[in-house]
């Protein structure tokens, strides 16, 4: 159904159930005729059909057959739109702002489903990024550009954290920083928060319970990374770092807990590939670096990829190096290690002899 046909839906002139039911059934299977008493709720006339196609998604209804019974509705005439008011002109505005990513998420969503799926299926994505919930460490060059670009698509809920190792810039206080957001985008909800363990998130009513944790400083520092590693296996976050330097961008390894290596894994790999490395040492203030931060476009890219599921993340598992000097780029698989501190299969395997234990 057309996103634009109602502002809100309201659910009026309830036909007899027979009837119904009979109508949803020959156009979407008794599966689908059986969704119906869960999508009813929905049409109170306080929720747009972006938002309904959402909130249904993550309860594993497919948009198409969310879809299919609003259109049984509306042609049974069973649907009206809610009276004009003062606050319809800001649902319009929701459709009209997103209209092109939209469209964009539905081109890759249509890789592998039909036209119709594939275009409910943009609508949902976009609705999940309006309850998703990013943590940015780091608020110096990288990390408010990166902020302001996720604002501008649509996530929901941003938190920043001033990480340390910044850059010599100024970074923008958090008074600003939330003015320049909302600016942005009036529906994104941003707090500076202090700690990414304690309970300080403003958490919405519809966020999920783990947020997306993204590493994004001005100047890396391996030690913060290897904490929030930590973090991120503790309370199942995952955790997406970026790295600038003078002639390269690297992007991840997206560490996803349980499923994927660690920054661990990839932090021993990386050092036994490269054994002229010596002992670790904090970075120099006033690294050097471009004005404007290089790979931030790509680095919004694989945060939606994440968070919307339309396409998979390059990231996933994998570092993503792409030389702003040379041209080149790599991407490189990181596999797990066996005997990795943080992760490593010996901390959950059980002793072969139990009896000698």
């Amino acid at each position: 159904m057309d996103p634009l046909k109602y502002r809100r839906p309201i659910f009026v002139n309830p036909p007899f159930r027979d009837p119904l039911q009979a109508a949803l059934a020959q156009r979407l299977g008794e599966t689908g005729a059986r969704q119906v008493d869960r999508i009813l709720p929905l049409l109170d006339g306080t929720n747009s059909i972006a938002d309904i196609y959402g909130r249904l998604a993550v309860e594993g209804i497919s948009p198409a057959v969310v879809s299919g019974v609003l259109e049984v509705l509306d042609g049974l005439g069973s649907l009206s739109d809610t009276p004009h008011g003062e606050d319809e002109a800001p649902v319009l505005g929701e459709i009209a702002r997103y209209r092109d990513q939209v469209a964009c998420l539905g081109e890759w969503f249509r890789v592998r489903q039909g036209p119709e799926e594939a275009s409910q299926a943009a609508l949902a994505a976009q609705s999940a990024l309006g309850t998703a919930r990013v943590v940015v460490l780091g608020l110096g060059r990288s990390g408010a550009a990166l902020l302001e670009a996720l604002a501008v698509a649509g996530v929901g809920y941003l938190h920043g954290l001033r990480a340390g190792g910044e850059s010599g810039i100024e970074e923008p206080t958090a008074a600003a920083l939330a003015s320049r957001l909302r600016t942005l985008n009036p529906r994104v909800t941003y707090a500076e928060i202090s700690s990414v363990e304690g309970g300080d998130f403003p958490v919405g009513e519809d966020t999920a319970s783990a947020p997306l944790l993204v590493y994004c400083p001005d100047v890396f520092q391996e030690a913060v990374c290897r904490e929030l590693n930590a973090v991120a296996q503790a309370t199942g976050s995952s955790l997406l770092p970026y790295r600038e330097t003078p002639f390269s961008i690297e992007l991840g390894p997206l560490v996803v807990p349980g499923q994927t290596a660690c920054y661990v894994c990839y932090e021993l790999r990386r050092r036994a590939a490269e054994p002229k490395s010596g002992p670790e040492e904090p970075p120099p203030p006033g690294s050097p670096a471009l004005a404007f931060a290089v790979g931030i476009p790509l680095l919004a890219l694989e945060i939606l990829k994440i968070l919307t599921r339309a396409a998979f993340p390059v990231t996933r598992g994998k570092l993503w190096r792409l030389g702003h000097f040379d041209g080149s780029v790599g991407v490189h698989p990181v596999l797990k290690l066996p005997r990795c501190p943080v992760c490593g299969v010996h901390r959950r395997t059980p002793p072969r002899r139990i009896w000698e234990e």
